[in-house]
Parts: structure tokens; sequence; C-alpha cells
């Protein structure tokens, strides 16, 4: 067990390290821009990028959600035709929805709708890219479920910025500047190119999918739950983006960059979590198929050390620092506190009740923003997403425990329970 838990601690550690480099890649990546293109054009280009990246996670159809859980059934009672099934539809569907959302976005720039002519090329562009997008979803959650977590996180995380780096680079070597299609071309060529390096390497972790099909009935069961967790891809993928477009008409656009710096930074903490909560799920997944308590109690062990060690040591770092920042970071530390209550919730198949605790933790949050930061500001902005991951956090990990028996918070880990 010592033994596991020290590689599951290297683990996270490495992807930890990985997340802190990427950081820095994004903050360089920003600053070249902003030194060879205009504000309007550094402004294009985050929106022509930003769209994208909703609209993919949206054509992911919250796969990467039941990923984890099914891949965990199938492989523990030797269904390898369902796996195989499985995985085939994953890739038809991703490939249809993401053509699909790049040629609504696309058909919708061309008739005019919504966007100027500064903005139809790079929103043309950036839409070439969901169906990569949506692919390093989806291809990433299968990698994590096969417990190749380097395969990934690796592509995306690092392997996209430095490509993107390096090519921006060349273009100004050969260009002398940049524009904002340009720009935007590039970064849908390499997100193209990573998806496919991703997938490539993936292929030689599972069976051939060739003539694996399976009847309709099951194909929209599986449609069916990973529909309802669309709202979990965007509550906790894109929390950061969310609430700032939420937080956009009540604080001033200083405001707006300040609160958005101290959640980015709170957010770090949080992918700690996450990384964690994520390679100790395929484990959690398998122990409940097996009805494993021990296995299952081991598996919270795991998952908890780690983003509790993380949550209070940036609450002890930051804990006489900016207020926004201790209450978005206090968030962070109530998260690890309730344990990966949705991994076993999505595993013991209660997709449904996930998917209402997060959309009321959406509710929530709209609700606190328009009642608190009018009146308190930045600091009203920080209190309600701490009510909001709060409340989700907490309402879980309870609903985890009514359905399952299995407490997966730090005081029963603590305990002994």
């Amino acid at each position: 067990m010592l033994a596991l838990l020290r590689h599951r601690l290297a683990s996270s550690f490495v992807l930890i390290g990985m997340r802190v480099l990427a950081a820095a890649l994004g903050l360089f990546i920003q600053l070249l821009l902003a030194r060879h293109l205009s504000a309007n054009g550094l402004g294009i280009f985050y929106f022509a990028t930003s769209l994208p990246i909703v609209m993919g996670t949206l054509a992911a159809l919250g796969y990467p959600a039941i990923i984890t859980p099914l891949i965990a059934r199938y492989r523990t009672r030797g269904r390898t035709f369902m796996l195989r099934a499985f995985i085939r539809r994953i890739r038809i569907d991703t490939v249809l929805a993401g053509l699909l959302a790049s040629g609504v976005v696309i058909g919708l720039v061309l008739l005019g709708f919504g966007v100027d002519n500064s903005l139809q090329g790079p929103v043309i562009a950036g839409a070439l890219a969901i169906p990569a997008i949506a692919l390093l979803r989806n291809n990433g959650s299968i990698a994590a479920a096969l417990r190749a977590g380097y395969l990934s996180y690796l592509p995306d995380l690092l392997l996209r910025p430095l490509l993107f780096i390096a090519v921006i680079l060349v273009v100004l070597l050969v260009r002398g500047d940049l524009s904002p299609t340009v720009t935007v071309a590039c970064m849908s060529s390499i997100m193209m190119a990573v998806a496919l390096f991703q997938a490539v390497l993936l292929r030689a972790k599972l069976p051939s999918t060739a003539g694996a099909r399976i009847g309709r009935r099951l194909v929209r069961t599986w449609r069916a739950r990973g529909g309802l967790l669309i709202v979990l891809s965007i509550v906790v993928a894109l929390f950061a983006d969310l609430d700032l477009v939420l937080l956009g008409p009540l604080l001033s656009p200083t405001e707006l960059a300040v609160f958005g710096a101290s959640l980015k930074l709170a957010l770090m903490v949080g992918f700690a979590i996450q990384v964690q909560h994520e390679l100790i799920g395929p484990d959690i997944a398998e122990a409940l198929l097996r009805d494993d308590r021990g296995a299952i109690n081991r598996a919270m062990h795991h998952a908890n050390v780690m983003p509790a060690l993380i949550s209070l040591g940036a609450m002890i770092v930051i804990a006489a620092g900016y207020c926004a920042l201790v209450i978005l970071t206090f968030a962070q530390l109530t998260r690890a506190a309730c344990g990966p209550s949705i991994g076993l919730l999505l595993a013991s198949g209660r997709e449904q009740a996930v998917w209402l605790i997060l959309a009321g933790s959406l509710v929530i949050l709209i609700g606190a923003n328009m009642a608190l930061v009018p009146t308190f500001g930045i600091n009203g902005a920080a209190l309600a997403a701490y009510l909001s991951i709060a409340f989700s956090s907490l309402a879980l990990a309870w609903l985890a425990f009514r359905w399952t028996g299995v407490r997966t918070d730090l005081l029963a880990i603590a305990a002994g329970r």
C-alpha cells in the first residue's frame, strides 16, 4: 500500500509540475502575442480560440465523465467486445459532433450572424479545430481510465504550447509579423496535430475496434448517460471561463482582471485535486464493481492525502494575502476535504444526481454573483464562487455516502472509517 501511495504521490507531483510549467509557457505565449498583435488583434485571438474550446467541450458529448466507470466495468468483467464497441462509438460520435459543431459555427459566420468582417477569418480558422479538441477531451479520458496519465495530460498540457511557440517564432522569422487569422490558424493546426499524435499513441493501448458494432438501444443509453453530464464538463473544465463571463457585466475590466488572476491561481490547487481524483478513478470504479470495501477505502485514502496536503499548504502560504485569493483557495480546500465523490457516484451509475447537483451549483453561482458582487465587488465574486463549490462538494459527498455507504470526506479517512 505504501509503495502504491508513493507511486501515486510521485505521479501527482510530476503532473502538477507539468501544470506549473504549462502555466509559465502560457504566460510566455501571452507576452509574445501581446508584443506582435495589436490590442484589438489580441482580443480577436482570445475570442476565436475560446469559442472552439467551449464548442469542443460540448462536442465531447459528456463522454469524459462516463468513460472511466464504463471502461472499468467492461475490463473487470472481461467484456472485451463491449469495450471495443464503446470506444468505437465514442470515436464516431465525437468526430460527427465535432464536424457538426464546426460546420454550424462556420456556416453562421459566413451568413454574417454575430461577427463582423474582422472576426470572420479567425473564427473560421478556430472552428476547424473543434473536432480535434473534442477528440483530445475523450481520448484523454480514455488514457486516464487505462492508467496512462501522462498520455492523458502531456499532449494538451505541454506539447501543444511548446509547438505553438515554435510555430509562431518560425512565422515571425518568415513573415516578420502576425495577424489574428494566421495566429489562430497556427493554433488550430497544432490542435489537430496534437490530437492525431495522442490518438496514434493511444491506439497501441487499445484493442482493435474493427467490426465492434452494438445494438442501438445500448448506444442510446451511452449517449443519454453522457448527455446528462455535459454540464459536468462545463462546470468543472470551464469554471474559470464561465465565471468570468458571468462577472463581465458586474465588474470593471480592472476588477475582472484582478479576480481572474486570483481565480486562476486558486485553480492551480484545483488542478492538483482533479489530477489525483482522475488518477484514482479507475481504482474506485473497479473496487466498487468487486464490492471490495478494503480497496475502496484504500482508494479514498490515496485520493484524499495529496489534495488535502496541497490545499492546506496553499492556505498557509496565502493566509495573509489578498482576501479574494484566500476565499478562492479555501474553496479548493473544501473541495479536497470532501473527496472524490463525483467519481464514486458516476461509478455507481448516479449520473442524474451529479447533473442535478452541478446544475444547482451553477444556479447558486449565478444568483450569488448577482446578489453579492454589486455590494462587495471582487470579494463578493470570490464568496459566490466559494458558495457554489462548497454546495456541490458537500452535496455530492453526502449523496455518495447515502447511496454507496462509502464516506469520501477527509474526516472519515482520518478516523479510519
